[in-house]
This record gives C-alpha cells, sequence and structure tokens, in this order.
C-alpha cells in the first residue's frame, strides 16, 4: 500500500494488481479509485492475465501485490512473465519485505531463481526488529544488499510509517484518501 500511496502521491497512476485472492485487502482499498485487476497467480491463467495486463496498460506502473503463499505459483508460472519482459518492452522491479526468520531468506532465495532477470530490492520489515537484529540477511553472501537503493527505501520506511499515526487509522482507505 505504500507503494501505491507514493506513486498516486507523485501524481502516478499505477495499475494495481492483487493476487491475494483469499485476502484483496489492497484491492479492496483502491478498486475505486485506481486501475485494479484481481488475478490468481496460483494458476498460468493469471499468469497470461498479468503479461496482458502489462501489455495492455505500457504506460502505467504495473504493482503486484502478491499473496504470502505466491512462491508456488512463481516458481511454477514465472516464467510466463520473466520471458514476456523483453517483448513487452519493461523491466521487473520487485519490492521484497523480509523479516528475520530463515524462511523469508528462503523464500527471497526461490524468487531470485524464479526471476533471474528481475531487479530485488529487499525491505527489512523493521516491526520485527531493528535494522541491526536482521543478522541473517546481514550475513548471507547470495542475497543482495540494499544500502545502494537507500534513498528510494528510506521514502517507502516513512511514508509506510505515516499509516499508523496520525489522522490516518483505518488501513481500509488510502493515505491520500485519509488526508
Amino acid at each position: 500500500m505504500a507503494l501505491v500511496d507514493y506513486l498516486v502521491s507523485r501524481k502516478s497512476t499505477p495499475l494495481l494488481i492483487e493476487s491475494d485472492t483469499s485476502n484483496p485487502d489492497v484491492w479492496k482499498v483502491y478498486r475505486e479509485t485506481i486501475g485494479c485487476q484481481l488475478l490468481d497467480l496460483d494458476e498460468v491463467d493469471g499468469w497470461i492475465g498479468l503479461v496482458n495486463a502489462c501489455d495492455t496498460h505500457p504506460d502505467k506502473i504495473v504493482i503486484v501485490n502478491t499473496a504470502a503463499r505466491s512462491n508456488t505459483g512463481v516458481a511454477k508460472f514465472g516464467t510466463t512473465l520473466g520471458e514476456s519482459l523483453g517483448e513487452l518492452d519493461r523491466s521487473l522491479v520487485a519490492l521484497w519485505a523480509i523479516n528475520r526468520q530463515r524462511d523469508s531468506l528462503e523464500l527471497l532465495t526461490d524468487f531470485m531463481e524464479a526471476m533471474p532477470k528481475s531487479r530485488v530490492h529487499v525491505l527489512r520489515n523493521l516491526y520485527f526488529g531493528d535494522e541491526n537484529k536482521f543478522e541473517l540477511y546481514a550475513a548471507s553472501k547470495t542475497l543482495p544488499a540494499s544500502r545502494e537503493h537507500r534513498k528510494a527505501i528510506d521514502e517507502l520506511k516513512r511514508l509506510g510509517s505515516g499509516r499508523s499515526s496520525g489522522r490516518h487509522h483505518d488501513p481500509s482507505i488510502s493515505v491520500p484518501a485519509a488526508r
């Protein structure tokens, strides 16, 4: 949600693809204000729909909000998107939030193997502790360091933190709508 809010605040109108079909909370917030689609990325038809959405909206930034279980669909069908990126004249940039547990790093590694043409920015979810508590990530030799993208990450962190302060306490509405 922070990324959508950030882009909207910069006068961009992204296309949101919600793939968490069991709990489409982000889609519920934005379906009335920006272009949104619900796609099941656990199935090949969802990936085909994602490629078609990218093709239909070449002028838009496409944001895909994935379900926590998305690793299975990415492993099975991610090549559908990966192999289409050149033809679509698009790049894939993934913002990957991690916690301090090993499984979040394992899922990140799986994603990077399934989507080798993607550029990955790792976001440490500081709800789980200060940056220095992410020892597993810091010690990893195979995962990308996020320091080179510090400015963008800091802006997203600040924007996301605004959700829990001030007048905006309702997660069912966007930050701009709460102002």
